[in-house]
């Protein structure tokens, strides 16, 4: 599928035997042939009584938690509160982060206020930036009430090992209130087309 002439979407089920009936197994590939032309892979899942449903609430995960924020990334648009700035080759650059929604999973008494990912990774992010005019960081952590935490940060599809060594010790402080508890988000970074323009 391609939206807007250039960012293609693909879809596939993902087939797996010990996977509950309920419950759909989606993959999804964002690529651009400018930007990200390996493409940003999701795995999201979808459940519901009927296969059309399980798919329709996969295909809602997948919006909600990275599409619009991939869209959102194509616009100059950007919350001043986050901007931030690097040096690259030399020359000032102006961040624009995008978050995407902070999905949690389980029951939480009181669920992460603010930005949880983004206050403990924002000052290790700069020396991660690409000169790319688009970055990208997946995030995904879990625990159980016995205590294993599974997890994994990917910064522009390569696994990220010092955010991933932060979110394992946030994840350590959560107080269980349930017997599984996870967030998950998307953000994407994008160099400010003003400043592109004053740099060269």
């Amino acid at each position: 599928m391609l939206v807007n002439d250039e960012l293609e979407i693909g879809l596939i089920v993902v087939e797996n035997p010990g996977n509950h009936p309920g419950i759909m197994h989606l993959m999804a590939s964002a690529s651009h042939p400018k930007y990200f032309p390996n493409g940003i892979i999701e795995s999201v899942v979808g459940t519901g009584h009927s296969l059309e449903d399980q798919a329709n609430t996969a295909l809602d995960n997948y919006i909600n938690s990275t599409f619009v924020t991939i869209m959102d990334s194509f616009s100059d648009s950007h919350n001043p509160d986050l901007d931030f700035m690097t040096i690259v080759n030399d020359k000032e650059v102006l961040w624009h982060p995008k978050l995407g929604t902070l999905t949690v999973q389980g029951q939480w008494i009181k669920y992460p206020e603010g930005e949880p990912f983004f206050d403990l990774l924002k000052d290790k992010i700069h020396n991660q930036l690409t000169t790319n005019k688009i970055n990208w960081l997946k995030i995904y952590i879990s625990k159980r009430a016995e205590g294993e935490i599974i997890g994994e940060c990917l910064f522009n599809n390569i696994p990220w090992e010092v955010a991933s060594n932060e979110i394992f010790n946030y994840a350590k402080t959560w107080k269980m209130t349930d017997e599984f508890h996870g967030l998950k988000q998307f953000i994407m970074f994008r160099r400010c087309d003003g400043y592109d323009e004053v740099n060269g």
